[in-house]
């Protein structure tokens, strides 16, 4: 109810154009929010302490408290520079990309990847709130919006990171924008209500997400190409699955069994999403291989809205972007021609390179050093081998 009193409209239509091709559908069963975080973040502690959390503000973590076996608790500072600690059967960090807990653990990255994007938002005035999700692949820019909450539209661009800085010149964010039609028609009349802001430089990764009484969730324990927008519900997912790893391993005298389940489970759920939004947020055109996919899947109801379900967990990405549909739109597009020979064959076979790549690096991860670590150290033996100091 809370969510909802922001104001954000429940987004149930889907207008996506890719490279001239309509994926556009209505979908009341698959609804979205879109809710900043400095609105969403206060329902959510107001949530967390009225579940009989201890909220603890301006408070941060220095260090771990462990035995021989396992860590305990964790070393905190308050605001007045105090220190103290606090005991616990399991310490989990769900704080953000540079984990102070996986840093103090010891929790090396994994299969992890650099962004070929950049990206920019800004937040409209005056657009009459409505429950549309807007996504418009133009040459090599992703435009994206929707309404959020309190009245406010969020205007998007998602671009080469060769082309940032004409995105942050004076009145350059706007002004591309305005080269999307959609977005100049929606937006005409708007103000923006304030300075757009910029994301230039990130990295994908999997990190080391349990051992002996500590676990990671959220951005903490991996983090993906931002293009699908997923980063606050993959956090949800994951906590409410480890909530009831918990649980469990704490009735059943389990915990170090289920913190290990939960890890793999993390593993295995998020991986081929990972791997998607990493296609999803290389640079540059198109291929035309790709736009002959989504051509095939505009022509088909079903399939189309399995390929929309993608973004709710519903349909694995690669069961709709598989290689066997590639092929056949590679085949497609050598018999309508128009298309240069070598310039599908070669799509062709940079996306199936990449598809055996992907699924290697699934089973066979590659990791980033760490002190004391072998490089190709599998996460059971970190498990195994217990808490570094």
């Amino acid at each position: 109810e809370r969510l909802l009193a922001t104001g954000a409209p429940p987004l149930t239509e889907f207008q996506l154009l890719v490279d001239g091709v309509d994926l556009a559908q209505y979908h009341p069963d698959l609804a979205m929010l879109n809710i900043r975080r400095r609105v969403l973040d206060p329902i959510l502690l107001d949530n967390a302490a009225a579940a009989g959390a201890d909220v603890a503000l301006r408070t941060r973590v220095v260090g771990l408290l462990h035995d021989e076996r396992r860590v305990t608790g964790v070393r905190i500072e308050d605001p007045e520079g105090r220190h103290s600690e606090i005991r616990a059967r399991v310490v989990i960090g769900a704080d953000g990309r540079n984990s102070t807990i996986g840093r103090l653990v010891g929790a090396r990255r994994y299969n992890v990847t650099a962004n070929e994007r950049a990206g920019a938002v800004g937040y409209y005035e005056g657009v009459e709130p409505h429950g549309v999700f807007h996504l418009y692949i133009l040459g090599s820019t992703y435009f994206i919006g929707s309404s959020c909450d309190n009245g406010l539209f969020m205007a998007s661009a998602y671009y080469n990171k060769a082309d940032h800085r004409r995105f942050r010149e004076p009145n350059g964010f706007e002004e591309r924008l305005a080269t999307c039609p959609p977005f100049a028609s929606l937006l005409k009349g708007a103000t923006m209500t304030g300075p757009p802001v910029f994301a230039s430089r990130w990295q994908g990764f999997f990190r080391e997400a349990a051992g002996p009484g500590w676990a990671l969730v959220g951005d903490a324990g991996h983090f993906k190409d931002p293009a699908p927008g997923q980063g606050i519900a993959d956090a949800v997912r994951q906590a409410e699955r480890l909530a009831e790893s918990v649980c469990y391993g704490i009735d059943t005298h389990s915990l170090g069994d289920q913190l290990a389940r939960w890890w793999r489970w993390r593993d295995h759920d998020a991986a081929e999403m990972y791997w998607w939004a990493r296609e999803y947020g290389r640079a540059g055109l198109q291929s035309p291989v790709i736009v002959e996919m989504f051509r095939r899947l505009a022509a088909n109801p079903r399939t189309l809205r399995a390929a929309h379900a993608v973004a709710f967990h519903e349909t694995r990405p690669f069961r709709i972007f598989s290689p066997v549909r590639a092929s056949a739109a590679a085949a497609r597009l050598l018999a309508r021609g128009g298309t240069p020979r070598g310039k599908v064959v070669a799509d062709l076979v940079t996306l199936s390179t990449r598809d055996f790549q992907r699924r290697w690096r699934t089973h066979r991860p590659i990791y980033e050093e760490g002190p004391g670590r072998d490089a190709q150290e599998e996460p059971e033996q970190v498990l195994q081998r217990g808490v570094e100091s």
